[in-house]
């Protein structure tokens, strides 16, 4: 019974990174044009990975699963496209800064991402 509640409330939590995930990204392309956005995306990567990756591979949802999030649409969409329209545009963004690499790296939990963890400090990563 608690694996339940707790998979449930979990589910809301990637509804909610998603949302925030996604406002985060839509501000960091439309910066792209004026600004280096590269600690933007090592940023987003380092929090894709911990807030919407790990949750999802520790959870096993089926990407058929229909999420709601508001910043990308305002009905329910599946998993699947809630990852194309966040990491997906993440990586294509990366790569189109030359940032498609390290934020692999990130997105792969490699040492980027290990160097990043340290750096960042523990009561930011709560915010998250």
């Amino acid at each position: 019974m608690f694996e339940f509640l707790k998979r449930g409330t979990e589910f809301h939590e990637i509804a909610k990174s998603f949302n925030s995930f996604n406002l985060l990204l839509n501000q960091t392309i439309a910066k792209s044009q004026t600004e280096d956005i590269t600690q933007n995306l090592y940023f987003l990567a380092y929090m894709g990975r911990l807030e919407l990756l790990d949750r999802f591979y520790e959870y096993k949802w089926p990407l058929n699963t229909l999420i709601i999030v508001p910043s990308i649409s305002n009905t329910r969409i599946p998993l699947k496209e809630a990852f194309s329209m966040t990491i997906t545009r993440l990586l294509a963004t990366a790569d189109a800064s030359n940032d498609l690499d390290e934020v692999t790296e990130i997105l792969e939990k490699g040492q980027l991402y290990h160097d990043l963890d340290k750096s960042i400090p523990e009561f930011m990563k709560k915010m998250m």
